[in-house]
Formats: structure tokens, sequence, C-alpha cells
């Protein structure tokens, strides 16, 4: 069985694109209702005033003279809707996070709200710009929802721009084929929607002809009406009304897992949720655990009173022995592999769900479309080119000579593109993997310069003598929970230079007793005098618990076990392998 890498474990971590997007469904129905009707009060004038402002500038005589009035309304309106999106995006940040917008207030959100304005200012250059080279306009799309979002769930102090803009433009880069991938999938759900919406008018014109007798443009013409200017954009901003809150939440959870990243929010929000519904359910459950004292008490009385127990019946004797055998059974070694293969493929299947199971089908769908179209285009030019051979007789080598042309220079153009954005793809793969694996190395300081207080040291930046006398001096002052940390840290920094397990700033303490599992299996003393010690630190470092003297020489005692026991199995393992190799 092959060990995933390190960066292929780290891909596996990363939310998906559908996961995303279910996420942000379930997350609109537990937002309160007073942000959908801040949203809808800032989103419904601008549509209404917008496909008014087009149909009455395209049309009125009098256009010339309203313009300007009509404009500064449509550029209030849009400000109006810009401000409410970003309130709605505030509301839904909090039902994620309760309590964390709430630090941002007085002139801190007025300097936010001035930054936003002056971003989505430039909303319509910004989106042609970067259509112009098509692939980039994915990261203006997003840097323009992340400022919406930032707006009012982050304090950028006096530095409002600056940070909104820097903040906006580090977000869009978060998982940039995650965001290409939501972007894909929120058009083909934008197009379902406005086919919906455009059914639903003909529908409707044709209900109210056949029950009211209500004659309208749908029922006179139905195509002139469906391409009919004033009609097209209503069903454009319908549909954006539909499609724009989703949007928005999708990108409040991109942004929350951006923060995340480096506060552990979404781990302090999880860890709250739990304890909001622990403290729930034990109101709860008060009654129930009166009642279930009662029956108790009755099941008892019978037991004693009326004999056995159906508990401890034939039959649960014999299943309780069957299942015992069965475990024993399958954890031999030659039932393992088989046993851990089926249960992967059955995750697999289980975790792909009812709309990846869809977007699978499009896909196949679109690469039927395409092939259809490759098929037309070909059928095309030999089409021309028959056409050129029956009509200039004499000539015809000049037409097919322009047709072949023609041909090979829009193959050459495609071929051209097509390197170009490969090109473009393994350079912005590249520069990401590279920032990714200098983040992950760490360079060795100086034992004074390191502070045991913080979250960010590694076991790497210190040998493990140097981290034994830095425990040594904390047992000296007495601090006995600084004393575990350091010794934990000289424990892994022993295993890391025996070369038993590799050191990383990402990785858990639950991924370094896997690593040993692997690694170690057959020594069964590290494994639990690592397990142990491991037990001890994060009571004392997370749990703060008090910190024994008799805790203190019992971490020693296991960390010299771990010493001596590295040492022998990477000798005996370079035995091995030198022996192999002869």
């Amino acid at each position: 069985m092959s060990v995933p890498g390190r960066r292929k474990r780290r891909v596996r971590r990363e939310r998906s694109s559908l996961q995303i997007l279910e996420e942000s469904f379930h997350l609109l129905r537990s937002v309160d209702v007073k942000y959908f009707w801040i949203y809808f009060l800032g989103t419904a004038p601008f549509a209404a005033g917008l496909l008014y402002f087009v149909a009455d500038m395209s049309r009125s005589s009098l256009a010339r003279e309203t313009v300007i009035p009509a404009s500064l309304a449509m550029a209030g309106l849009y400000f109006w809707m810009r401000y409410c999106q970003a309130r709605f995006c505030e509301g839904v940040w909090d039902t994620i996070n309760p309590g964390s917008p709430a630090a941002i207030r007085g002139w801190d959100r007025f300097g936010n709200l001035s930054a936003l304005f002056v971003v989505q200012a430039l909303q319509v250059p910004l989106l042609l710009a970067g259509a112009l080279f098509v692939v980039p306009v994915g990261w203006v799309i997003a840097m323009l929802q992340n400022a919406t979002v930032l707006t009012f769930t982050k304090n950028f102090q006096r530095r409002s721009l600056r940070g909104l803009v820097k903040s906006s433009l580090a977000h869009s880069h978060y998982e940039w084929g995650q965001n290409h991938g939501i972007l894909i999938v929120l058009l083909f759900v934008s197009a379902f929607v406005w086919f919906n919406v455009v059914g639903s008018c003909l529908a409707l014109a044709t209900f109210a002809k056949a029950f009211f007798g209500v004659e309208s443009a749908f029922t006179l013409s139905p195509l002139v009406a469906l391409f009919n200017s004033t009609f097209f954009l209503g069903s454009l901003l319908l549909t954006y009304l539909v499609i724009s809150p989703m949007m928005k939440a999708v990108y409040v959870l991109r942004c929350f897992y951006a923060e995340s990243y480096d506060t552990g929010e979404d781990l302090l929000s999880r860890l709250a949720s739990c304890k909001g519904r622990r403290r729930d359910s034990s109101t709860e459950s008060a009654p129930r655990e009166r009642t279930g004292r009662a029956a108790l008490i009755g099941v008892s009385l019978l037991f004693l009173l009326g004999g056995s127990s159906p508990l401890h019946a034939e039959g649960g004797a014999s299943s309780v022995a069957f299942e015992g055998a069965l475990s024993e059974t399958m954890e031999q070694k030659k039932y393992q592999w088989q046993l851990s293969r089926r249960a992967d493929a059955e995750d697999l299947e289980g975790d792909e769900s009812w709309m990846a199971r869809r977007m699978k089908e499009l896909a196949e769908a679109t690469q039927e479309s395409l092939r259809a179209l490759d098929e037309w285009f070909d059928e095309m030019l030999k089409k021309a080119e028959r056409d050129a051979l029956g009509e200039t007789g004499g000539s015809s080598g000049a037409g097919i000579a322009g047709i072949a042309g023609l041909q090979s220079t829009f193959s050459l153009a495609l071929v051209a593109i097509v390197v170009g954005l490969t090109v473009w793809l393994a350079f912005l793969i590249y520069r990401k993997y590279r920032v990714t694996a200098t983040r992950d190395e760490v360079e060795e300081v100086s034992a004074d310069t390191v502070d045991l207080q913080s979250e960010d040291i590694v076991a790497s930046q210190l040998p493990e003598g140097e981290w034994m006398r830095l425990a040594r001096e904390q047992i000296s002052k007495g601090d006995g929970r600084l004393a575990i940390r350091a010794l934990f840290l000289a424990t892994l920094a022993n295993l890391g230079e025996e070369g038993v397990i590799k050191i990383a700033r990402f990785k858990s303490n639950r991924d370094y007793r896997k690593e040993l599992e692997l690694k170690v299996r057959k020594r069964a003393a590290l494994r639990r005098a690592f397990d142990e010690n491991t037990t001890w630190f994060e009571e004392a470092w997370y749990g703060w618990h008090p910190v024994r003297e008799e805790t203190v020489d019992d971490f020693l005692k296991n960390h010299e076990t771990i010493a001596k026991e590295s040492g022998a199995a990477m000798t005996s393992l370079r035995l091995l392998q030198e022996g192999a190799v002869t």
C-alpha cells in the first residue's frame, strides 16, 4: 500500500468547489431573516431602477435632459445596494462566527465603507480588463466579492483602502482552482435559473390568456417578446436576485476559511457551537435522565424478582462471542489490506454527492457537444472546399489553397492558445507550491530567541540537546507546563534527527502517531512511550492540567525509552537495507 506524500495529503484536506457550494446552501438556510430583508432592500430597488433607466434612456425623447439626474440616482442606488450587500455578508459571517464583526465600529466602519465604494466604482473597468484575457476574470470577480465580504468583517484600522484591497487580492488567490470551479458551476446554475425565469413568464402569460382572456406580447408573438431588450434585461436581473445571495455566501465562506488558515477561527467557531449544543442537550436531557433512572430501577427489580435478565440470554452471549471471533479474524494481516481497500472504495463512492453526479453528467454532455461542434466545423470546411472546386473551375487551386491556409492558420492559433495557457498554468502551479514549500521550511535559530509560549515554534528549530537544556531551565524555575512542552519538542527533535519521523509545521500529533505506526510498527515500547508523552503534553498544554513532579519523571523515562528504541530501530533498518543491497 502506498503512503501518500505530504503534498498529496494537503490536497485531500482542501475543500472542493461542490463542498463549498453545499456548505453555502446550508449556511443560507440558517441566516437570520432580517439580513435577507436588508439584502433585498438594497438590491431590488437597484434592479428596478436599472430596468427603468435602460428602458427610459433608449426610448424616451427627453433622455438628454434627464440623463444626468437619472445617472446620479442610479449611482446612489448602486452604492446603497453595495452597502446592503456588505451588511448581508456581515450577517452571514456572524452566523458562522458569532460576535466577531462587533469589533468594527464608528469611523472604522465608515472608512471601510468608503474603501468599498472606491473599489466597486472600478468594477466595470476591472471586469473588462479581466475578460480581455478570459482566465484572469475569475480572480477579478473573487477580489470584488471579497471586498464586499471584508468591509464590515475585518478591521483595517486607519488604512482602510490599502488593507481592503490587499486582503481582497490575497484571498482571491486562496485556492484559486476552487474559485474557478465555483464560478463555472454558478455559470451553469445561472443559465438554468434564467431558462426557468423565461419559461415561468411564458407559462404565466399562457395561463392568463387561458383563464382570464388576457392578451399580451408573449401570447401574440412569443419570439418577438423573448428577444425584446427590456424583457431580456429584466430576466437577467431576476436571475441576479436569485443567484447573488448564494454567491455572497460562497465568498463569505472562502474569506472565512482563508482568514482561519492563520487565525484558527474555524476551530474556535466549531468549539463554540459544540459547547452551545452540549449546553442545550444537557438542559433537555434532564427529564430524560429522570425517566431513564426510573426505567433502570424497574428493570433491576424485575431482574431481582424474576430471575435471569433477557440481556444475559443465550442468544446475546452467542452474538458477543461471534463478534469477538469476527474482530480477531479481521485483525489478521492477510485480511487487513483487502479491508482497507474496500473501505477506501466505499468512502469514495459515499463521498460522491448528488450534485457531483449531476456535474459529471453535465461534463459528459458538454464533451459530446464539443465533439459535435468539431465535426460540424470539419463538414463546413469540406463543403466550402467542394463549392470552391465547383465554382472556380480552372482557378480552383487558389480557392483550395485559401481554404487550406485558413484551416492551418486556425489550427496554429488554437495550438498557440493551448500552449500559452498550459505554460501560464504551469507557472502558477509552480509559484504556488514554491511559496508553500518556502513556508514549510524552518530555519534553525538560537535557543535564546525561542519563546516556549509561542505557537509558531517547530521541533526542528533546535537540536534535542538544546530542547533538553530549556526543559531543565523551566524545571528549575518551577514551570512544569513549559518544561513538559520543551521535553515534548525534544522528543520530536530526537525522532526527527534519527529519521523516524519528518518534522513539519503543518503536522499534528496524530500525524506523528500514524507515521510511527507505519515506520516502527514492531517497536511497541517506543509507540507506547510516545503515546503516553503525547497525552501528558496535550493535557498540560491544551487542557491546562497541573503538572506534578511524578509526571515530569515519567515523561523523562519515556523520553529515554524513545531515544533508545528509535536509535535501535533505525540501526536495524539500515542494516537490513545494506544487506538487501549486497
